[in-house]
C-alpha cells in the first residue's frame, strides 16, 4: 500500500515515540546493569557522571534528535547505530565482561533487526566494532570477561524485563494490527453490501424508469404504441429507409360501425372489440402498430413493400371479420375499412403519407366499408 505524507508521517512519529519508550527503559535497566559491576570496584565520580549522562540523559537528547530531523525515520536509524557505536565503546572501556557484553550485543542486533529486518546485522556489527575500536583507541585495550554472580544476576534481569516488555508491546501491537484488518474487512463487507444495496436500488429505478417510459409510449387499453410515440417514430423509420434506399408502407385502420357497437353493447363491449384487433396487429414484431385515434390504429412497416403491405392488411382485415368476439351472452362480429399509402410511391413525407393513407381509408369508407384501398385505387372489394 503506497503511504500518504500524512499517513508516512504518522509511522515515522509512532517509530521515534516507540523507540524512545524502548530506549529509555533500556537505558535504565542498563543503569542499574552498570552499577551493580562498577559499585564494588574503585571508580571515580566521573565514572558514576558519565554512567548518568549516558543511561539516563542520552535517550532524551536522541529523542529529541530525531523529533527536529527532517526525515525522522532516518534520523531514528541512526540514533540505533549510536546506540551500538557507544555500547562498543562501554564493553571495550570494561574490558569486554562476558554478561554485559552479552547483554548489550542481545540489545543492539535486536533493535536495529526489528526495524531494518536481517540488514541490520551488518550495522549492528559495524556499530559495535566502531565504538570498541574508539574506546581501546583512547583506553588502551583490555581483557577481563569474568563477571560476578549479582552482575550475571542483573544482567539476566535486564534482558528478560526488556525483551518482555518488547515481546508484550509486539503482541498488544499485533493485537491492534488484527482488530484494525478485522475493522477493515467489516467495513469492505458493509461497503460491499451498501454497494450491492445501492445497485439493486439503481436497477430499481432503472427498472421504474423503463416501465415509466413504456407506459408513456403505450396506449392504456390495447397496449400498442400511443400516438405521441409514432409522430417521433415515423420521422426517424422513414428517415432510415431514405437513407437506405428503402420502402416504407403505411396502412390506416378504422373499424366499421364502431359507434353502433358502443350504443348496442355497451362501451366495456366496444373496449374488447379494441383489444381483440390490438391483439392481431401484434402477431409481428416488426410491424409498428398504434392506436391512433379512437378507434383508428396506424401500422409502420419499415422495409416492406406496397405489394406485402396490401397482403398483410388483407389478412387482418379477413381475418377480424371473421372473427367471434365474446362479450356476456353475445358473440359481436366487426369489419374493417383499411387505407394504404408507400414510399416513395405516394409521398415523401410522414405528413403525406399519412393523408394519403387517410384519404384511402376515406375511399373504402365510401366504397362500402370492409375494404382494403390503396392511395386512390382500391386493391381488394369485400370478401
Amino acid at each position: 500500500m503506497k503511504l500518504t505524507a500524512a499517513t508516512s508521517h504518522e509511522v515515522n512519529h509512532w517509530i521515534v515515540q516507540t523507540n524512545y519508550k524502548n530506549r529509555t527503559l533500556l537505558f535504565i535497566l542498563l543503569f542499574f546493569t552498570f552499577g551493580v559491576h562498577i559499585a564494588h570496584r574503585e571508580v571515580d565520580v566521573l565514572a558514576w557522571l558519565l554512567l548518568t549522562l549516558q543511561f539516563l540523559l542520552y535517550p532524551h537528547l536522541v529523542y529529541w534528535r530525531a523529533l527536529v530531523c527532517t526525515a525522522p525515520f532516518k534520523g531514528e536509524l541512526h540514533n540505533m547505530m549510536l546506540d551500538g557505536v557507544i555500547f562498543g565503546m562501554w564493553m571495550a572501556a570494561l574490558g569486554f565482561p562476558s554478561w554485559i557484553s552479552i547483554t548489550l550485543l542481545l540489545g543492539t542486533f535486536y533493535n536495529l533487526m526489528v526495524f531494518m529486518g536481517p540488514k541490520g546485522l551488518l550495522p549492528a556489527v559495524g556499530s559495535l566494532c566502531s565504538g570498541a575500536l574508539i574506546s581501546i583507541g583512547l583506553l588502551g585495550f583490555k581483557f577481563t570477561p569474568n563477571t560476578d554472580v549479582a552482575t550475571a544476576v542483573a544482567c539476566f534481569l535486564c534482558a528478560f524485563i526488556y525483551l518482555c516488555v518488547m515481546a508484550c508491546g509486539v503482541y498488544f501491537h499485533a493485537v491492534r494490527l488484527q482488530e484494525t484488518r478485522q475493522r477493515l474487512r467489516r467495513s469492505e463487507q458493509d461497503l460491499k453490501h451498501a454497494n450491492q444495496g445501492l445497485q439493486h436500488q439503481i436497477n430499481q429505478v432503472h427498472g421504474m424508469q423503463s416501465k415509466l417510459s413504456e407506459q408513456a409510449n403505450r396506449d392504456p387499453l390495447t397496449g400498442l404504441f400511443n400516438r405521441r410515440y409514432l409522430d417521433s417514430t415515423i420521422h426517424r423509420e422513414l428517415a432510415r429507409c431514405q437513407r437506405e434506399n428503402l420502402t416504407l408502407s403505411m396502412i390506416l385502420i378504422d373499424i366499421d360501425n364502431f359507434k353502433n357497437i358502443n350504443d348496442t353493447f355497451g362501451h366495456q363491449a366496444g373496449d374488447e372489440v379494441l383489444k381483440k384487433l390490438a391483439s392481431m396487429l401484434r402477431a409481428r414484431s416488426s410491424d409498428i402498430s398504434s392506436r391512433y385515434g379512437g378507434e383508428e390504429f396506424l401500422m409502420i412497416l419499415p422495409s416492406m413493400p406496397l405489394s406485402n403491405a396490401i397482403e398483410r392488411a388483407e389478412w387482418v382485415r379477413k381475418t377480424f371479420a371473421e372473427s367471434l368476439i365474446p362479450y356476456g351472452d353475445a358473440n359481436i362480429q366487426a369489419t374493417l375499412s383499411i387505407g394504404i399509402s408507400s414510399y416513395p410511391n405516394h409521398a415523401q413525407s410522414p405528413s403525406e403519407l399519412i393523408r394519403c393513407a387517410d384519404a384511402a381509408l376515406y375511399r373504402a369508407k365510401a366504397e362500402g366499408k370492409n375494404c382494403v384501398f390503396v392511395g386512390a385505387t382500391p386493391s381488394l372489394s369485400a370478401a
